[in-house]
């Protein structure tokens, strides 16, 4: 086994930027986005490093804005193309003073008539939107999750994991047996949908699908789980430290109120879980995905980490989640 990877989750604002968003800030406003609709879209507030506000509307993130260590604040941080040209439409692209009123302005201007491709917006992008509102059976605290490593190859040490490495075993066995689509190659995705804390102050690992998507993308979902959770199992041990970035993280949520006060602190323990919209794959059919989503689900149970309980599949009806037993 190489050296121990060295990882990191340092996503918390500074206490400089977490100033400017706490009420009466000069930069308050961009918390409100996410407690208010703008232009009929609840918006998701998310922090990144290095002092990064991202706000997301559905699957894709359509504003950014970076705290200077000059203390200016620019416009945009990392962004795509397609929004940063409408930013730059609105004259929103420099470094601004964080008091400035124009700045607040431009924004919500821009928010009310920025253009989304409904591909960002429908299908995933509709769960995603769902579940950013969730207070049960647990509370999102960050979404688009990725490990920061400090050299890119040590990611690919979830190859070495003897309990994934069987699991996939397992699954090629099973495909080839029913003639399913081969499952995906061993390799971790960039990035986990969410993390969120239940009120046992579970740590829970989301991944979040739309059950109308591609057949093999939902019921290969467990394994895709399964790599992640073995990842964040193994970093958290291997790191405890990790624990205290996630805390801080929650920590500057519940100040700033897009939390709840009352979200438990994280108590080292974690729960899987894969979450759908409305639509679920149907469990009745043996040709239908519901059925394969179950073979799926049985293995990646088989080969999780000891310590973590077997994968929990929710879904959404009447405004809120409701688990699945399958």
């Amino acid at each position: 086994m190489a050296n121990t990877p060295r990882v990191s989750y340092k996503r918390a604002p500074s206490d400089e930027l977490l100033k400017l968003l706490m009420p009466g800030g000069d930069l308050s406003w961009l918390v409100d986005l996410g407690k208010k609709e703008v232009a009929d879209y609840h918006h998701d507030v998310h922090f990144r490093s290095r002092d990064e506000v991202h706000v997301y509307r559905g699957l894709t993130m359509i504003l950014s804005i970076k705290r200077m260590q000059s203390d200016g604040i620019k416009v945009p941080g990392k962004i795509d193309e397609a929004y940063k040209k409408q930013l730059e439409t609105l004259g929103l692209c420099r470094t601004w003073e964080a008091k400035n009123p124009r700045l607040c302005a431009l924004v919500r201007h821009y928010l009310s008539r920025v253009k989304v491709d409904k591909k960002w917006i429908h299908g995933e992008g509709f769960v995603q939107s769902q579940w950013s509102r969730a207070t049960e059976p647990w509370v999102s605290f960050d979404r688009e999750v990725a490990l920061d490593y400090e050299f890119t190859e040590e990611r690919e040490e979830i190859k070495q994991f003897l309990d994934v490495e069987y699991a996939f075993s397992a699954l090629q066995t099973k495909a080839l047996e029913n003639g399913w689509t081969k499952p995906p190659k061993l390799k971790i995705r960039n990035k986990l949908d969410r993390l969120s804390v239940d009120h046992a102050g579970h740590l829970v690992i989301l991944e979040l699908k739309d059950a109308s998507a591609k057949p093999d993308e939902v019921y290969y979902a467990p394994f895709q789980l399964l790599q992640y959770v073995w990842e964040w199992t193994r970093s958290l041990k291997r790191d405890p430290s990790l624990w205290a970035d996630l805390r801080k993280l929650i920590n500057a949520r519940r100040k700033l109120c897009l939390i709840s006060q009352a979200t438990p602190d994280l108590t080292g323990n974690i729960r899987a879980a894969i979450g759908f919209g409305s639509i679920v794959p149907r469990s009745e059919n043996r040709r239908e995905r519901g059925y394969k989503y179950k073979k799926v689900l049985e293995i990646a149970n088989e080969h999780l980490p000891s310590d973590v309980l077997p994968i929990e599949t929710w879904a959404w009806s009447d405004n809120r989640p409701y688990p699945l037993s399958w």
